[in-house]
């Protein structure tokens, strides 16, 4: 698939060695608006671990490094604020396609380095990642908790920094100038790349940003939630609770789309009764009335005293380990108890004061990394183009939170948003990637093609198992239907969704079309 992707870059590409630029030791200092260069330091790489991302891996499995490159560390600093800030930048010793691609991180970590670099410069991309000056093992933000500079360089400002320098450092490596430039990342990556189009519009011509955890505030509480509930109810499930569940929520719901494939096209669309099972013995439990509450509740989502919705809530059919534990998801522990409210014991969860801490965290936040600005006008302006995908069965980022997001675009900025913003769902498909559903094989190559050629993707290929991993920041793909067979489906451009012909084989894209 890798030759495949090669083979869709322009004829006008520029394949460059290195013998045509700088040694990797000579790379001038980039300038840097706002921040001084501390050092800047260069030495080829070949044959090294890319390694694993300890919780959100997505770009590589782990491995060795193909191509060798020519690895630059910029340090960077800022006035007064005693940070110092590593930025890598990877350049492809040979076989440069004249593109930079910057990555993305997860959770509360701005950059995945080497995991996240390697896949983008065997594609032939000039590649960089920064840690934002984070403590690389503060997941949940313990370590810099209460370091305004350093949220702000995580919100927004150290992807932008390592954006113009990996832009300036391949530029001069390389003597020849930067023809595009895209972003690629997932979760946190996702959001990165959102935070790039709405403030800093210049920086990409072509952004992938997959299942992005946009409306950080309200995202990042509302993952809280089960816990609450669970607490409030009085009781914590077993797994087995959860498995049935999520075996009766595709029960009831799989053929809303007219196929039997074992998955929910729709999940908005599902009208899943969790009291419908009641008195059940499955998977190995029998099935309660608080059980049906504790999944109805997490289901709806957080609301206020008068029950109106706060936010969106895990969607039928979605595992509920993820979030459903007995401990609150440690991302929302670490960013309320580190920022929204300094020292609070989480474990006080409860549903009378959720609401105050759900608008706490947007009214102090909200503006620096709340990315949820819907007005992307820079951004379309400037010829740029936004792809996103989201699997409707993710267990941590709320699928709506994102179809929420896109209506407001187009509330805000009118028709016509599909000709810069385009939208995806993929059934069955966890965070990333992963669970029953078919993962998109090559995104990038899609975004590449919209870019350079303005080919507009209609629809995204994907397929389950190990067909769906070239391409894909995830390179984790599901593992296929609930029957064990592997599934191929053309996801629809949003807000349309997937509808079964009515004959052939369920499992084959061609058997299945798109609808409103």
């Amino acid at each position: 698939m890798f030759q495949a992707i090669l083979a869709s870059i322009p004829i006008t590409a520029k394949l460059l060695d290195k013998r045509q630029g700088r040694s990797c030791s000579s790379v001038p200092a980039p300038t840097v608006e706002g921040a001084t260069v501390v050092s800047i330091s260069g030495q080829e790489r070949n044959g090294s671990s890319t390694g694993d991302f300890p919780v959100f891996p997505r770009q590589s499995a782990g491995g060795s490094l193909a191509n060798e490159v020519c690895e630059v560390n910029v340090i960077l600093t800022h006035e007064g604020a005693n940070d110092t800030v590593r930025i890598a930048i990877w350049l492809p010793l040979s076989g440069w396609n004249g593109k930079f691609q910057g990555t993305g991180g997860g959770g509360l970590i701005a950059g995945e380095f080497d995991s996240a670099l390697a896949p983008a410069v065997q594609l032939g991309y000039a590649a960089g990642s920064t840690d934002a000056g984070l403590p690389s093992n503060s997941f949940d933000g313990t370590e810099w908790a209460g370091n305004e500079q350093l949220l702000k360089n995580f919100a927004h400002l150290s992807i932008h920094e390592m954006s113009v320098v990996g832009k300036q450092v391949a530029e001069s490596f390389y003597s020849s100038p930067v023809e595009y430039s895209y972003w690629n990342g997932c979760s946190t990556g996702g959001r990165q790349g959102y935070m790039e189009a709405q403030r800093y519009p210049e920086d990409y011509d072509g952004i992938l940003a997959i299942a992005p955890a946009i409306n950080f505030n309200k995202m990042a509480v509302a993952s809280a939630w089960p816990y609450a509930v669970m607490k409030e109810e009085g009781e914590f499930p077993q797994t087995c609770v959860w498995d049935a569940m999520v075996q009766a929520a595709i029960d009831q719901c799989d053929m809303d789309d007219g196929g039997d494939d074992d998955l929910i096209s729709d999940p908005p669309t599902c009208d899943f009764n969790p009291f419908l099972i009641v008195g059940q013995n499955m998977s190995n439990c029998s099935i309660t009335e608080r059980h049906a509450t504790i999944a109805r509740k997490i289901i709806d989502g957080p609301v206020d005293a008068s029950g109106d919705r706060l936010w969106y809530g895990l969607e039928p059919g979605t595992t509920f380990t993820g979030l459903a534990t007995t401990t609150v998801f440690s991302i929302s522990d670490g960013w309320i108890r580190n920022w929204v409210r300094p020292g609070y014991n989480t474990s006080n969860l409860n549903y009378d004061n959720f609401p105050g801490l759900f608008q706490q965290a947007v009214d102090k936040f909200d503006d620096l990394i709340g990315t949820s600005n819907p007005d992307l006008s820079g951004f379309a302006e400037r010829g740029g183009k936004l792809l996103t995908w989201h699997g409707w069965a993710d267990q941590l980022i709320f699928p709506q939170g994102t179809s929420d997001y896109r209506q407001r675009v187009q509330d805000t900025m009118g028709d016509g948003v599909d000709g810069f913003y385009r939208l995806f769902f993929a059934p069955g498909v966890q965070h990333c990637s992963g669970g029953n559903g078919p993962v998109p094989i090559d995104p990038l190559a899609d975004l590449v093609a919209w870019v350079e050629q303005g080919q507009a993707p209609e629809t995204l290929a994907a397929m389950s198992g190990s067909g769906s991993m070239a391409g894909n920041p995830s390179g984790n793909p599901s593992s296929g239907a609930g029957n064990g067979s592997q599934i191929s489906r053309d996801l629809c451009l949003w807000p349309e969704s997937l509808i079964f012909s009515g004959s052939g084989d369920v499992n084959a894209a061609s058997t299945w079309t798109c609808a409103p």
